[in-house]
């Protein structure tokens, strides 16, 4: 048929066609994730938990767990040790001192000891 007879120049185009479609789609895929990361600024709950835990996997790179115990947001490891206990918070005013001690409960509910550090 005549469709299996090819230009030089259709091959090209279609080469070309594939490569910019891989490219759309790559970029369409970093616009929808940069709209989800937008969430951060008014989400709360849960919904804030798994925005902040993606944020630090993506851009940091961080061995972060987040687990549906709900006993703290997240764990960062670092060579597979506990480095950091994790509470996410969404206030609309300042930080409170039971914030500060939730990180406290969390290392007491876990054996954890004081070495590993909250944030």
């Amino acid at each position: 048929m005549v469709d299996d007879v090819k230009f030089k120049r259709e091959t090209v185009i279609e080469a070309n066609l594939v490569e910019l479609k891989s490219t759309i789609s790559k970029l369409e895929e970093e616009e929808l994730l940069l709209k989800r990361h937008k969430g951060v600024l008014v989400a709360s709950g849960r919904s804030l938990n798994e925005i902040v835990v993606n944020i630090l996997r993506s851009y940091f790179g961080l061995d972060l767990k987040s687990e549906e115990a709900y006993i703290e947001d997240a764990i960062i490891y670092e060579s597979s040790a506990i480095k950091f206990v994790v509470e996410i918070k969404g206030e609309n005013g300042s930080l409170k001192r039971e914030h500060i001690h939730q990180v406290d409960n969390h290392r007491e509910r876990r054996n954890m000891d004081d070495s590993v550090m909250g944030c």
